[in-house]
């Protein structure tokens, strides 16, 4: 080979190796950008694949129920509009990147490389704060799910507790029931909603469910008592009354006014509503109207007991009206005969005007008291109501009279008043005589000195006693108090009179018995002459003290026996 060709084979291998070395170095560095893009491709579809489209319906669709998370959606899905079109962009520039590759232009495909990552970083973060954000509203589907299930647990439950106490809901089982069914309706219609993402519909279902299960809880606890007092109770009470009813009517008893077959047409009516709703199950307004139907029937009744009452009592009533019309008439025919009889000794002018007023009343009280009489003959009237008038009356009748009874009570004390005088002044006389008869009678030293202011005093007494008698008009209460000072007077006077006489008496009989031992005893005769001295003294209690102690000497224990049987053998 000579040096050319060689030279011209050393330069083909030269550029073969050059070709090579390019060729390697071209391939080299596509792959690394089929590596990038495909890194790409790996981030792009991982993008893509978030259902930000489902998750979003989702959102729209559970906002309906709030309209201020509606509003914060709508803000959400524009940005998922905007998102979508930087990804169709990327979708783009991504098909212009394999094109790129394809017609080998690499330079080109490195370049729109760097702006797929660019804003495919973007996009990224754009699409995971919508994802973040619509997240929210699926675990609001979720709690609704979960609160769709506790709803189903509580039904459950329900049911069971209505299967355990069936005999006791027996009259509104079928009603139950009927709600059980509407509420088993309602859970399938929820499950329909939440599956075509109607939330709003389904929390309204879910809702009505809630209160439904509320309300057949709440009908369950309280439907056996209303039922006993709807089907058992209150027809008793009704039987009770429409007996009383019947029997008082039977009496003649007047009970036109109360309007009961009204009232109990009314209750019948009002009874059988409530029947009807115990029967579906339900309790709204029934214990109120039993309430009021109870009460009803129990006003009723006690106003029926009251006309009995009344229509007993009205005859009595009546009776003792008569009896005090008749009191008060003699109270005002005595008070007349007083009055034209001592109107100037009693001083009675201002029982004129009184009288006057008192008798129209007594005409009144008797024109009222026969018009008591006819009503209850004639028996058109509410015996309550008659015996209500009659009470009345009575009250006025009774004030009245007990005003005459006290004007009676005030001249019947002067009448009164002057006859006790009248007989008092003449015993006080017999007393002042027989004082006087005693005072000479017993002729006692000491004794006629001492009573006789005294007894000039007891007479002054009954003088001016007299004197007040015969006064007009008489002063009846200045008469009583001189009365009542000359009567103690007196009485004392005579009672002074007769203790002095009989110790007087009784020192004479002690100072007789002693004489017969004053010869044998000097002792006795020295004491029995001071008892002597202090009887002519006046001074009785120690003369017989004097007698008596000296005596004893001789008698112990028995003086008082010995001077007693002395004094008798002399008399």
């Amino acid at each position: 080979m000579d040096e050319r060709t060689r030279y011209i084979l050393i330069a083909a291998l030269v550029i073969v190796a050059i070709v090579v070395i390019w060729l390697l170095i071209r391939n080299s560095h596509k792959t690394s950008i089929r590596k990038e893009l495909d890194d790409i491709n790996v981030r792009f579809n991982k993008i893509q694949t978030v259902p930000l489209a489902f998750k979003l319906n989702k959102a729209k669709a559970i906002a309906k129920i709030d309209a201020e998370t509606s509003s914060t959606v709508e803000e959400y899905y524009q940005k998922y509009e905007t998102a979508q079109k930087n990804l169709d962009q990327l979708q783009e520039l991504i098909n212009g990147i394999e094109d790129s590759l394809a017609g080998r232009k690499f330079s080109d495909a490195q370049k729109a490389i760097k702006i797929v990552n660019e804003n495919l970083k973007d996009s990224e973060e754009e699409v995971n704060e919508i994802d973040r954000f619509l997240d929210r509203f699926v675990e609001q589907e979720n709690k609704q799910r979960e609160y769709a299930n506790g709803l189903k647990e509580q039904f459950r439950n329900l049911k069971l507790r209505i299967h355990d106490r069936e005999n006791e809901l027996n009259y509104s089982l079928e009603g139950i029931n009927e709600r059980l069914a509407n509420c088993e309706t309602l859970f399938s219609s929820a499950e329909d909603w939440m599956y075509g993402n109607e939330y709003a519909a389904a929390q309204e279902n879910l809702e009505t469910i809630e209160k439904s299960i509320i309300d057949i809880n709440e009908s369950i606890n309280e439907i056996p008592d209303l039922v006993q007092e709807a089907r058992g109770v209150i027809p008793v009470m009704d039987d009770e009354l429409r007996r009383q009813y019947a029997l008082s009517t039977q009496r003649g008893i007047y009970l036109a006014h109360l309007n009961l077959d009204e009232e109990l047409n009314k209750n019948d009516e009002l009874l059988k509503k409530d029947l009807r709703i115990l029967l579906k199950g339900e309790v709204e307004g029934v214990r109120e109207d039993l309430i009021a139907i109870k009460q009803s029937l129990n006003n009723a009744l006690d106003k029926v007991k009251t006309e009995n009452e009344a229509y007993r009592d009205l005859r009595k009533a009546s009776e003792t009206i008569r009896e005090e019309v008749g009191s008060f008439n003699k109270i005002v025919n005595y008070l007349e005969v007083v009055y034209d009889k001592e109107k100037e000794r009693y001083n009675l002018n201002e029982l004129e005007d009184i009288l006057r007023v008192q008798k129209e009343n007594a005409n009144r009280y008797q024109k009222r008291c026969e018009d008591l009489e006819k009503k209850i003959a004639d028996n058109n009237e509410a015996a309550s109501g008659i015996l209500s008038d009659a009470a009345l009356m009575f009250e006025a009748l009774r004030k009245d009279k007990d005003y005459l009874k006290e004007i009676k009570g005030k001249i019947d004390k002067t009448s009164n008043g002057e006859a006790r005088a009248i007989s008092q002044v003449m015993k006080l006389q017999v007393v002042l005589n027989e004082v006087e008869v005693k005072i000479a009678q017993y002729r006692l030293p000491a004794i006629s000195d001492a009573y006789k202011a005294d007894l000039e005093k007891g007479h002054q007494y009954v003088t001016e006693i007299k004197g007040i008698l015969a006064e007009i008009p008489l002063r009846i209460d200045y008469l009583n108090t001189v009365l009542d000072e000359a009567i103690d007077f007196i009485y004392k006077l005579y009672n002074n009179v007769n203790n002095v006489i009989g110790m007087a008496v009784m020192v004479e009989n002690a100072i007789v018995f002693g004489n017969k031992y004053r010869s044998t005893h000097p002792e006795i005769d020295r004491e029995l002459s001071r008892a002597e001295f202090s009887y002519l003294n006046g001074e009785y209690t120690q003369a017989l003290m004097t007698a008596l102690s000296c005596m004893e000497t001789l008698f112990p224990n028995s003086i008082d026996d010995k001077i007693l049987e002395n004094a008798k053998s002399a008399a």
